[in-house]
């Protein structure tokens, strides 16, 4: 495997872990919505708030060595991917912010 398709792969990879992180933090907030509707116990809630924000960790995670990735991959090509580049830092933005709210709404329910 060349070097480029090397890189072009692991972008690849960064890129779908970093939606299925996304997703599935979406979908965990779902469940616990859900469950504070439904009278879940506050261990069940922390338990899901603490899925959430592991699972957000890792697309802050993915979401940076994908934003590393573009700019790599744009000096070498001498293309840059604007819009990518873009739509992952406001990815990477998001998640951060709820992971910050959730480490709030965690200190908050059980402390």
């Amino acid at each position: 495997m060349r070097r480029a398709g090397v890189l072009d792969f692991v972008a690849t990879a960064l890129q779908k872990g970093l939606a299925f992180s996304l997703s599935s933090s979406f979908a965990l907030l779902l469940l616990y919505a859900l469950g504070n509707y439904q009278g879940f116990l506050d261990e069940s809630q922390l338990m899901i708030l603490d899925l959430v924000s592991v699972s957000l960790w890792a697309a802050c995670l993915c979401g940076a060595g994908v934003l590393v990735l573009l700019v790599v991959n744009g000096i070498r090509r001498r293309r840059f991917a604007l819009v990518r580049f873009l739509l992952t830092v406001v990815a990477v933005g998001a998640a951060a912010t709820l992971v910050a709210v959730l480490e709030f709404l965690v200190a908050w329910i059980g402390g």
